[in-house]
């Protein structure tokens, strides 16, 4: 038999949501809780603030795009190139 970790309510079952009050139970609190923060940790917002927080920023900037080079294919790589190469080509162009 479990308690609620909010209202302290008895619950004979493992439910999602209390009966009572309607709170989530606290395993899939820590669950929702634990998506979130990796969700985060993996958007570009995520990766920002771990740059941003970290004592050498030149550092943790070159181990992100690190990070994001080995995680992109060879396909990705050579379209990123060929992007690159024609803003560069366009912008020489210019001057």
């Amino acid at each position: 038999m479990n308690n609620c970790s909010q209202c302290g309510q008895p619950q004979k079952k493992l439910e999602s949501r209390c009966p009572n009050c309607g709170s989530l139970n606290a395993k899939i609190d820590d669950i929702l809780a634990r998506e979130a923060e990796e969700k985060e940790k993996n958007s570009l917002k995520g990766k920002i603030k771990i740059i941003l927080q970290s004592n050498d920023k030149k550092q943790a900037l070159y181990s992100q795009l690190n990070l994001i080079k080995t995680s992109l294919s060879k396909k990705a790589l050579f379209t990123l190139f060929v992007i690159f190469v024609f803003i560069f080509t366009m912008t020489y162009s210019v001057i």
